[in-house]
């Protein structure tokens, strides 16, 4: 415990107590039979230095005592700094890497960005390449119905022409299966056909005659003789159909007895149209297929209509 102070002087150098600290200060009177003798003072330093080390004691108690209650705290906390510290690494190391992948992504971005402007001018292109092309299709519909209408016109001017080729042959008659013999008389082949199934004609019935190749190398050639009047050919022809199985003995030849056929004169149209007209009466139980005045006749029985077949679209009729 701290030791009191002495009360404060006054002016007069008297305590408040009336006692005189210093008797020194004092005159030695007359009067021997006062004694002098000075206050005897308390032993201060001894008792300081004891309350100092009790004070050192209680705080070096009080020192071990928190250390020992915070040891754990404190251990603690250095867990919690060095696990901090660790999170700060990991986060540091992840704001790395976070900013290496928003570098990439930076980099993707500018990339997808350079993709984009290249497909948006691309776009562009092909919007003006497809406005190029609706402009082309619009004239290429255009040309196709042109071309529709020419290929109709042309279908007719066809036929037109077939039909044309065939009227020019409308006074000619065919004769196949006749030898061909050195210096013959092409002529004399046909007067002999016509007396032979009664047809009485002169030589100036006789427009031209002649031999044209075929399309088979070892057969003869065909005779095509042109005839003065359509009449004089139909009369031919009719006969012809009546006296079936003409040979060339009966025209006087010598040799081997071969067939003779005389036909109209078609066009190579006509002929091909003509056999496509049996097959497709063959095949439909048409019992009638046969050529007069140079057109192609089908009917399918005796009690049936006959019909024209002009072109290759009439043989539908066949089949239906």
């Amino acid at each position: 415990m701290f030791v009191n102070r002495s009360p404060p002087h006054s002016n007069s150098g008297l305590s408040h107590t009336g006692s005189q600290p210093d008797l020194s200060s004092f005159s030695v009177g007359t009067q021997d039979s006062i004694t002098l003798r000075k206050r005897k003072q308390p032993d201060s330093n001894n008792d300081l230095g004891k309350e100092l080390a009790d004070f050192r004691s209680e705080i070096m108690t009080f020192l071990c005592e928190f250390k020992v209650s915070n040891s754990q705290l404190i251990t603690d906390v250095r867990s919690d700094i060095t696990e901090l510290n660790n999170k700060v690494s990991s986060i540091t190391i992840s704001m790395t890497n976070l900013s290496i992948e928003h570098n990439k992504i930076k980099s993707e971005v500018n990339k997808v960005t350079e993709s984009v402007n290249f497909l948006s001018n691309s776009h562009d292109d092909i919007k003006t390449k497809m406005s190029c092309m609706t402009k082309e299709v619009i004239e290429l519909k255009k040309t196709r119905s042109e071309l529709k209408d020419c290929k109709s016109q042309l279908v007719s001017l066809q036929k037109e022409i077939n039909l044309q080729q065939q009227r020019d042959r409308l006074h000619n008659i065919e004769i196949s299966g006749i030898p061909i013999k050195n210096n013959e008389d092409v002529v004399q082949y046909l007067m002999q056909i016509c007396r032979k199934i009664d047809v009485p004609i002169s030589t100036e019935d006789i427009i031209h005659i002649h031999r044209v190749p075929t399309r088979l190398p070892n057969k003869p050639k065909n005779i095509i003789a042109k005839l003065k009047s359509q009449l004089i050919k139909d009369s031919i022809i009719s006969a012809i159909r009546k006296n079936k199985g003409l040979s060339t003995s009966d025209i006087g030849l010598p040799g081997d007895c071969q067939r003779i056929y005389v036909n109209e004169h078609l066009t190579p149209y006509f002929k091909k149209l003509y056999k496509q007209a049996r097959d497709a009466a063959a095949q439909s139980g048409y019992a009638y297929v046969w050529i007069r005045g140079g057109k192609i006749f089908m009917r399918k029985n005796d009690t049936t209509a006959s019909f024209v077949v002009t072109d290759y679209s009439d043989l539908n009729k066949v089949k239906c």
